[in-house]
């Protein structure tokens, strides 16, 4: 299935082949439902401080998340890092995060469990497929409202070849008993694209998470300016 939309609507531009409902709905975490940026900015700046370095924004933040933590520290520290250094400093940086995870709940983005309780409601079945190891995304999940309308997950070190390897999505469709282009897969990394695309999945980029300035260049079927527009697109679906 692929529909064309503008880059800034939910609106079709066209169609080019039939829009059928989806059987189930695969979420990447950071970055499309949990919003776990202000805790990674804060764990950059502690470190920043702790090496004399000026401490980031937020914003600037934002367009690492997808590459996890070695982007970040490699984002935040600059280039000049030997690589026993960027080992040190993403070790402090899970550490710190470890800890956090113990103090603080997670932040979802706007509408996430009126969506997902939505579309749960029309018979759509919701899943994870993140690149968050398990230990970390297990922690987070089990805080979640939504975590009993969970049908799957699959983390990041459930199998050896993580996004943008497809198999990730393989193996969540196969728990679900679905075939790929049953299931449509948010995201809002490029990995994200790649990863569904290959597998055959509905690639729907969250243009409202953590993209990074190149997204227009990126191959997805979708684009979602906030999540809600998700329902739009299932309502399409049904007419179609």
């Amino acid at each position: 299935m692929r529909v064309l939309y503008h880059p800034y609507s939910c609106a079709p531009l066209a169609y080019d082949s039939p829009m059928k409902k989806p059987q189930a709905i695969l979420f990447d975490l950071d970055g499309t439902l949990i919003d776990s940026v202000i805790q990674f900015t804060a764990i950059l700046n502690e470190l920043l401080i702790e090496a004399a370095k000026p401490e980031i924004a937020i914003e600037q933040v934002r367009p690492w998340v997808t590459g996890g933590a070695l982007e970040m520290v490699q984002s935040a520290f600059g280039t000049e890092l030997t690589p026993n250094k960027v080992d040190f400093l993403k070790n402090a940086f899970l550490l710190r995060y470890d800890r956090l995870l113990n103090t603080t709940l997670p932040c979802y983005f706007p509408d996430v469990e009126s969506v997902l309780r939505q579309v749960n409601a029309q018979g759509v079945r919701i899943g994870i497929v993140t690149n968050k190891h398990r230990c970390f995304a297990e922690r987070v999940l089990r805080q979640v409202s939504f975590k009993e309308s969970l049908a799957c997950v699959i983390y990041g070190d459930t199998l050896s070849t993580p996004k943008p390897s497809p198999e990730p999505l393989y193996l969540a469709c196969q728990q679900l008993k679905l075939a790929p282009e049953q299931a449509w897969f948010v995201g809002d990394g490029l990995v994200d694209m790649q990863a569904a695309n290959a597998a055959g999945c509905v690639s729907i980029l969250a243009r409202y998470g953590y993209v990074s300035s190149a997204w227009q260049s990126w191959s997805s079927c979708y684009v979602l300016n906030q999540l809600t527009d998700l329902l739009a697109l299932i309502k399409v679906a049904e007419c179609g």
